[in-house]
Order: C-alpha cells, then structure tokens, then sequence
C-alpha cells in the first residue's frame, strides 16, 4: 500500500485537510491574545514555542520553563520534549499517539493531530457531562439525547447526518431552547450551519473553529 503523502494540502485526504484546518484554527483562537497566529502546522511548530504558549493558556497561564528564544537544534527539540514532559507529567494526559520532539521539528502531521485532539478532549470535551466514560464514544449518544424527544432528530453518525444543518441548528437551539428558532430555520444548509455557528459564538462564546463547509 502506498504511504499517504500528507507533505502539502493538496494531498491530504478530504478528512485529513478538515481536521488541519479546525484544529488550525482551534489553536489561533486559544492563542489570539498572545499575539501568535499559526499558518501551517507543518512549518510553525518547530521550536516549540507555539505549543508551550498554548499550553500555559490552557493550564492557566503558569510560565513553563524553556528557551524564549531558540536559535539551535537543540534547543527546539529541548522545547518540543518540553511541552511534550508537561502533557504527560504535569497536566496528566494519555497520549493515544506517540509523539516526539522530532515530529514537531519536522511537521509531521498525522501525530501532530493526534496530539492537539487529545489536548482539545482533555481541555473542552471532558468538561462536558458526558454519561459514557469516553469522550469520542459519548459525543453522538449525547447529541441524539439532546434532539430526540425534542426536535425530532436522531442522527446516527457525526458526517452526513449533519450535512443539511439541521442538526447543529437544533443542538445550538438546544443550549437555551427556542433561542435561536428551530421552526424559522432557512433549510439551507449553509446558510442554518453559519448562523449557528455564529449564533453559538456570539450567545455562549463557543469560538468559530469550523467552516460550514466542512459540516456540509
């Protein structure tokens, strides 16, 4: 089987790039008020001082020791193992994947967004009261509890079943019933998934991490 080239956009399998982009913009968002804007996850990794910036947000702005100012290879690798060391030791997180210095020095993607989804789980899903014992497991159980009785919805997966928007327009609606107005709904898919997606920002400070396209 030939390996997978995930060296540029253009070859990355359609999920692949989706994933890229959210978890892209995902990070930005934490980071937007240290002034630090990530483009590509490939080449602005390097020296680590992305990753340990993101993590002192997430863990509540506690200084974690590194090179402020890496200018070698061995001090971006010593930064990478950093913020590697704390993900494990200090905020106590499983890693599913392994990762290594070197897989941020070089970009390496598929590890890289193994890692930032185990910090997204970790940091924002968990906070969810989820009855199942896993997050990933729980996320469409939980969102067909919440649409069932009321909205008249089951989707049964995460992908098609929420191509037409109805589906994050109920769950946005859901969150204070009634506020966003299911029944008024446009029944355009782009146009109900953007104005839940900015419904839910705006109202509840959900920030605006995915393209409706990459719902619909």
């Amino acid at each position: 089987m030939q390996k997978q080239d995930y060296s540029t956009d253009e070859t990355l399998p359609d999920d692949v790039f989706t994933q890229k982009r959210t978890t892209t913009a995902w990070i930005n968002y934490v980071l937007r008020y240290r002034g630090i804007k990530v483009y590509d996850m490939r080449s602005d990794l390097a020296d680590g001082l992305v990753v340990l910036n993101l993590l002192e947000v997430l863990m509540g702005g506690e200084k974690i020791s590194s090179y402020a100012k890496p200018r070698i290879r061995a001090q971006f690798l010593q930064n990478c193992a950093q913020a590697i060391s704390t993900v494990k030791e200090t905020a106590h997180i499983k890693l599913r994947t392994f990762i290594s210095p070197e897989d941020f020095m070089v970009g390496s993607l598929k590890p890289l967004l193994d890692f930032f989804w185990d910090l997204i789980e970790h940091f924002h899903i968990k906070k969810i009261p989820f009855t199942a014992s896993h997050p990933r497991g729980a996320l469409l159980p939980w969102t067909q509890k919440r649409l069932d009785a009321e909205y008249d919805l089951f989707p049964a997966n995460l992908t098609s079943d929420w191509k037409d928007g109805s589906v994050i327009y109920a769950l946005v609606d859901s969150l204070n019933k009634g506020s966003l107005g299911f029944k008024s709904r446009s029944k355009d898919s782009y146009t109900d998934t953007l104005k839940a997606i900015e419904f839910a920002s705006k109202t509840y400070g959900i920030p605006m991490i995915v393209d409706p396209q990459d719902i619909i």
